[in-house]
């Protein structure tokens, strides 16, 4: 390592600056670990520190000639060992070239470490290149730029993890100050930036290879203001060969543009950089294709609720003819009484998306639909023709203001009303193809969610359970108590399926509780419980015998006992004049009932004392065992001789199971005096 560490020598660089264009190790937040697919359930985990240190290979060029790149101070990397992702933590309190991680990891061969954030199944790392990026100063987004490492390559320490990085960049200067986006796209409509699959070859070296999903283009933009002129900015991007070279689109504030293109074939490799030059100062800028209606576009008076038919020119140069009312000083189309929308009926180019502004006054369940034709339309009322309202595109619903895009070469559309009144503060259509501005693509949002379990309830004898998690980006879990349970991950596409099993207990009760944490930092917590099974015993008055008083038999109250409770229908306990319960009537037949919450232990048997019996009420009594609090999946029903003295009600014992509720009837005919079965105690045994 003395030697690593002479060689790795370096400058002092603030900490916005140390960013190295292909070290993917750059200061950064800290990211959220990546979700790994393992063998087997949660063995145990041993303390292990990691020495690490950058990609400076004799391929690796930087934007920052002469300098090398640190590691930020409690920097981040994630482990993966072959059962779970691991965190692990730099020690350096201030940024250092070689810094040493720890953390806890299940043992293994190898580790494989990556930064930042990403996901692996198998030997496949699952990282994504971000469509949209944050401009960076002298470097590239940190979190654009994917690095892994494999321990054991130096024989000599296999704990030293040399991070490579996956992908290429393409750096460039600005000359004008007034730039707000800057979009890099593939001519030859190669795949740049989204989902990639990272192997290794043979040499422990990451091979990307991109989905068929992923996009042909980057968006560049700073957090806040334009890009600065005169200084280095770059984009990451996916390595490989792109025959038509790149165009890279300087976008205004407001919507102006230019485009510069390498029409050179490009051929990147991991680690390697194309430099694309300084951007000459723009004369003539180009003016964004983007056609806005409103209310006020189409010439109907504010709040008439009159359908008039207009036709506008945009400023593309299309025309629209439409049908509509004003309405809450909006555009309002519907679908009844009349052949309410708007057209294209002279068009200027390919229509690219379409996105909408809702009125507040819109009904949540409306929606609106857009047609699609490669001929004009006359009018709206094209749009109720089948023969004529062409291609349907796609519905955009209430409240939905994201750009729908179009697929497809369209030069005309069409948008109308599915159901009802709708109110549209405005309509903007951005034409595609040649002379327009290039369209960013819409990428979905993020989505993190946890299904909790059916049941967070395990028997004392042990048992298992399962929750789901469904998540587009990355996360870790952790388990607060890892040896009271295991746990395996099970994936497909965004869905994890976690299968728990929680060992047996002998005494007493516990909880323990998953922790998973997404990428974006929004933490999601489940929880199991495990109780030594102890019988449940019921006596009168009860522990909830302020809040239930009765003096009739046909209320319905509730019991309780502990942490458990009871539904006690038709009985009355004489507002606890009695230190007992009565069921029967004089007066009219009944049934009354005692009714368990579920009860998360098999349990074999409920016995119930009952004092006495006037057997004038022709009683029949049963206990019916049930998978739900409804009792509309019956899982057994047991019969019992009615009499008085302990009445024993055995559950089968294939029928014995967690996580089931029982009810004890007594069904009476009309006796000769009232309260016919007097009960005392009630005890549920495990």
């Amino acid at each position: 390592m003395v030697k690593i560490k002479e060689e790795l020598k370096m400058k002092k660089l603030s900490i916005f600056t140390a960013a190295a264009l292909m070290l993917a190790a750059v200061s950064c937040n800290k990211e959220a670990a990546p979700i790994a697919e393992p063998e087997q359930g949660t063995p145990a985990v041993q303390k292990i520190t990691f020495t690490a240190y950058a990609d400076n290979g004799a391929d690796t060029r930087t934007i920052l000639d002469g300098n090398d790149i640190k590691w930020a101070a409690g920097e981040t990397i994630y482990v993966f060992d072959g059962t779970a992702p691991r965190a692990f933590t730099s020690t350096n309190t201030e940024e250092a070239a070689i810094v040493t991680f720890e953390g806890e990891a299940a043992e293994a061969e190898t580790y494989t470490a990556v930064f930042p954030a990403a996901t692996m199944t198998g030997s496949t790392i699952n990282a994504t290149i971000p469509v949209y990026q944050t401009a960076t100063a002298g470097s590239f987004d940190p979190k654009s730029n994917v690095a892994v490492a494999v321990s054991g390559t130096d024989p000599n320490d296999p704990t030293l993890l040399q991070f490579k990085n996956a992908g290429a960049v393409v750096k460039f200067q600005l000359t004008d100050t007034d730039i707000a986006k800057v979009r890099l796209d593939a001519i030859g409509g190669e795949k740049l930036a989204g989902k990639a699959a990272i192997t290794l070859n043979s040499e422990n070296l990451p091979v990307v290879a991109m989905s068929s999903d992923a996009e042909s283009c980057v968006i560049l933009k700073p957090s806040t203001g334009n890009f600065a002129a005169s200084t280095t900015y770059a984009i990451a991007i996916a390595p490989g060969t792109y025959a038509q070279g790149f165009k890279l689109t300087l976008f205004k504030a407001d919507g102006k543009f230019k485009s510069f293109s390498n029409k050179n074939t490009q051929t990147l490799a991991r680690n390697s950089m194309m430099d694309f030059g300084t951007i000459p100062a723009v004369a003539t800028w180009k003016e964004t294709k983007k056609d806005v209606l409103t209310r006020e576009t189409t010439g109907v008076v504010s709040g008439s609720q009159d359908y008039t038919e207009w036709t506008a020119t945009g400023v593309s140069g299309a025309v629209y003819s439409g049908l509509s009312a004003g309405n809450y000083d909006s555009i309002q189309l519907r679908t009844k009484n009349n052949n309410s929308g708007i057209v294209i009926t002279s068009s200027n180019g390919l229509v690219g998306r379409v996105s909408v502004e809702w009125d507040d006054n819109t009904m949540g369940t409306r929606s609106i639909e857009v047609f699609g034709k490669s001929t004009a339309y006359d009018e709206a009322a094209d749009l109720y023709d089948e023969t004529k309202c062409g291609t349907s595109l796609g519905v955009i619903n209430c409240g939905d203001e994201t750009p729908l895009e179009l697929s497809g070469n369209y030069a005309f559309i069409g948008i109308r009303s599915t159901d009802g009144a709708v109110y549209l503060s405005s309509i903007t259509i951005e034409w595609a193809g040649s002379g327009s501005a290039p369209i960013d693509p819409v990428v979905a949002p993020n989505t993190f969610s946890v299904e909790e379990p059916e049941s967070n309830v395990i028997p004392a004898a042990g048992g298992s359970s399962s929750f789901t998690i469904t998540s587009s980006v990355p996360w870790t879990i952790s388990l607060d108590d890892e040896s009271a349970a295991t746990y395996q991950l099970t994936s497909n596409g965004n869905v994890t399926t976690v299968e728990v099993t929680m060992n047996s207990i002998s005494s007493g009760s516990r909880n323990v509780t998953f922790t998973i944490i997404s990428s974006e930092g929004e933490t999601k917590e489940v929880s199991f419980k495990q109780s030594f099974a102890s019988a449940i015993l019921l006596t009168f008055p009860d522990d909830n015998s302020d809040n239930n008083t009765v003096n009739n038999y046909t209320s319905t109250w509730t019991a309780q006992t502990g942490d458990y409770s009871f539904t006690i229908k038709n009985f009355n306990n004489n507002n606890w004049g009695w230190t007992f319960i009565k069921c029967g009537s004089k007066n009219f037949a009944s049934t009354g009932s005692i009714q368990t919450q579920k009860i998360e232990f098999a349990v074999s048997e409920i016995v119930v004392t009952v004092d006495s019996y006037n057997n004038s009420a022709k009683a029949t009594t049963k206990l019916e065992v049930a998978s739900d609090a409804n009792f509309s999946t019956l899982v057994a029903t047991v019969n019992v001789t009615m009499a008085s003295g302990n009445l024993t009600y055995s559950v089968p014992t294939d029928k014995q199971a967690a996580n089931l509720y029982y009810r004890v009837s007594y069904a009476c005919e009309k006796s000769t005096s009232n309260g016919a079965i007097q009960i005392s105690k009630v005890v549920v045994k495990p």
